[in-house]
């Protein structure tokens, strides 16, 4: 039985206090945070940030999906839906800030929500591949405090690899689809924060 007892005490002496607090252990992750520019790798990728910057309302990361001729050897065109074409006249990347700027600042706004899909295999434009265009299709959800909006369409992206290895879009045409349920097309939603 002394024995028992001096065996119970080495071990309570060597064990720690089971109700007192520890330091907590970091996060393990099988993925570890890739840099934003990384989701500029790859043409898939690229609309991955694009998606990102919307959701997460940030300018900076948005406008570094867009071609920016100081940067890159290209411009930054786009064309808007048909219907829209009158209140877009030789829209900018300058316009493309204002708008983008001014959705994600308007304080009625409680979230927005970008869902790409449908989008067609990235095909190579002439011998180099440095340029790629796709199509997809579209849908923007915001949820204002008072009513929610819906916009629909189709695009396509034309988008041009820097020296870098980093892909810009550098055309972006809108189109309509035919879709009831929806109130325009992105086309408006920039017109309505131009």
């Amino acid at each position: 039985m002394k024995i028992f007892f001096i065996i119970s005490f080495i071990f309570l002496i060597g064990c720690t206090n089971p109700f007192g607090t520890r330091e907590p252990d970091k996060p393990r992750s099988n993925n570890p945070t890739q840099p934003i520019n990384s989701l500029q790798n790859y043409p898939d990728s690229l609309l991955a940030k694009f998606k990102y910057a919307f959701g997460q309302k940030d300018i900076n990361y948005y406008m570094q999906c867009l071609a920016d001729s100081t940067l890159i050897n290209a411009r930054f065109v786009f064309i808007p839906q048909q219907n829209e074409s009158y209140r877009l006249p030789f829209w900018t990347r300058e316009d493309e800030f204002n708008y983008f700027n001014r959705l994600i600042n308007n304080k009625d706004i409680n979230n927005l929500l970008l869902q790409i899909y449908n989008v067609q295999d990235w095909t190579i434009l002439g011998a180099s591949q440095d340029t790629m265009q796709t199509r997809f299709s579209y849908e923007i959800e915001i949820d204002y405090k008072l009513k929610k909006e819906f916009y629909r369409g189709q695009s396509i992206f034309k988008i041009v690899r820097s020296p870098q290895t980093l892909w810009y879009v550098y055309f972006w045409e809108d189109l309509q689809a035919n879709s009831n349920d929806a109130d325009s097309t992105w086309s408006t939603l920039k017109a309505n924060y131009r």
